[in-house]
């Protein structure tokens, strides 16, 4: 990927907060080897948050516009939580094809504090093994979601399905997620690099279907019928999911090396 084009990135997140940035990583069309030269970069942004921050109880969270595509920007501190929803979108986070820090000294000294946290193959093995059907329940979720978006035009989905008849992308997600549904659903243990072939599409077929429907090649009339099944097989799969809360001690382990890295960044010693 175009080193200058994710630099620039990181410029636009900096200026945009007055918070520390710590890193961000590429998500989206990159990680499922669906991108294309008119692809966007749209990345997941975490930041230090500031005393004033601390102290008024806030945390960013905002998404912003760079030249190439969208940053979802974080306070550092919610990535445990939003790590333990499973949701898939940062769950990509254990597979992101790109990670940007701060600069090479600082990605050194934030891998050496937070070990659980960048141990991307076997923290996913584990919260997977814990979470596995919190994983289910939020892919199911994501799914009835970008289907519930296929012909709810927004300001910029609504040029596409006057186009097509139907949202393009929002449709391609909520295909390409039944077929990563359909892997965790059937698998335990070390699934790692399976997950990851999943993920980036390498079945050929499946890529080709996918990026089919996301280059908006298959007519509305050819989508209907399935879309409106997957809806309905979804919606009929999420009742059979108990999604109590579930503990992980791998999330609590990068809570600590989280908390222990946000108290030395900010030189906070425990004295008043």
């Amino acid at each position: 990927m175009n080193t200058e084009f994710l630099d620039e990135i990181k410029l636009t997140i900096c200026r945009s907060v007055p918070n520390e940035f710590v890193f961000f990583f590429v998500q989206g069309s990159q990680n499922y080897n669906l991108d294309y030269d008119k692809s966007d970069i749209d990345v997941k942004a975490f930041v230090i948050p500031t005393l004033d921050d601390l102290y008024f109880s806030n945390r960013v969270s905002k998404t912003i516009a760079t030249p190439y595509g969208q940053a979802s920007i974080h306070d550092i501190r919610m990535l445990p939580g939003l790590l333990s929803k499973m949701n898939p979108t940062y769950i990509e986070f254990f597979f992101a094809c790109e990670f940007v820090f701060a600069s090479k000294d600082k990605e050194s000294k934030i891998k050496q504090a937070m070990p659980t946290l960048f141990s991307l193959h076997d923290s996913f093995n584990k919260l997977y093994a814990d979470k596995k059907n919190t994983f289910l329940s939020a892919i199911l979720g994501t799914i009835l979601k970008k289907a519930d978006e296929a012909y709810h035009p927004t300001e910029i989905r609504k040029p596409v399905i006057e186009k097509y008849g139907y949202d393009i992308k929002s449709v391609s997600h909520a295909f390409r997620l039944k077929y990563l549904y359909d892997f965790v659903s059937e698998n335990d243990g070390d699934v790692y690099e399976n997950f990851l072939s999943v993920l980036r599409n390498e079945n050929p077929s499946v890529k080709d279907e996918l990026m089919k429907i996301k280059l908006g090649e298959i007519p509305l009339q050819k989508i209907q019928g399935p879309l409106a099944n997957l809806s309905a097989w979804a919606q009929a799969e999420l009742k059979l999911h108990n999604n109590a809360k579930v503990e992980s001690e791998t999330i609590h382990k990068i809570e600590d090396e989280i908390h222990d890295s946000v108290l030395k960044a900010l030189k906070y010693d425990g004295r008043i």
